[in-house]
């Protein structure tokens, strides 16, 4: 059996997003329901850090198989953090993609695919927006 220092130091992918002012959540990907929240990034990632050898040490007693960080980690992690600069309302869906990704659950066109109509629909939405609010506009006048 492998060690709460073995799991402690293993290069899980965190994503961390700002969820409200001066609020922060921070998560490890891989290990479900491993969340802490912090009022900054730091701060979350410190409580995460707790919360990650809290949930690593209840799984051990219990006996339950761990996850460990996949191949893809710092591919994940690196569009993560491009999302997150882009449109950060869009990273649970662009996470989910990953993670289905991940778990060979769909394949990387497949992704691509998904991705591609995903922001085909928020383009669309948007240009529907811009369009509704000009007519708007041009009433008022």
């Amino acid at each position: 059996m492998k060690s709460l220092d073995y799991y402690m130091n293993l290069p899980y992918s965190v994503v961390v997003e700002k969820t409200g002012e001066m609020k922060f959540s921070a998560t490890v990907v891989e290990l479900p329901g491993c969340i802490a929240q912090g009022s900054s990034e730091k701060d979350a990632r410190s409580r995460l850090k707790v919360a990650k050898e809290e949930w690593l040490r209840k799984a051990l007693d219990k006996g339950t198989e761990i996850p460990e960080p996949s191949v893809l980690n710092d591919a994940i992690e690196a569009a993560i953090k491009l999302k997150q600069a882009e449109n950060s309302a869009t990273n649970l869906e662009m996470l989910h993609i990953l993670m289905q990704i991940k778990d060979g659950k769909i394949t990387l066109d497949d992704a691509i695919k998904l991705f591609s109509h995903h922001q085909a629909q928020r383009n669309n939405f948007s240009a529907q927006a811009s369009t509704s609010n000009e007519r708007d506009e041009s009433i008022e006048k």
